[in-house]
């Protein structure tokens, strides 16, 4: 493979490396809040339910290889 070519489909491959983690993001983001509001529905209701954890994605700067 010549080295041009190679260094467009790392371009590539790290942009939607990019794209990708921004989508984890927001969902992480859903998550937590999803999280805030069934806290709040239980303790207005007084319904014990399991905790739920956030996903834990590899966060911005990983390499593209921790995934």
């Amino acid at each position: 493979m010549s080295r041009r070519k190679f260094k467009r489909l790392t371009h590539r491959l790290l942009g939607r490396f990019d794209d990708v983690q921004s989508l984890l993001d927001g969902i992480e983001g859903s998550a937590l809040k999803l999280q805030a509001t069934c806290d709040d529905e239980a303790e207005t209701e007084d319904v014990i339910h399991p905790t739920v954890q956030p996903p834990q994605w590899p966060r911005r700067g990983a390499a593209p290889a921790a995934l």
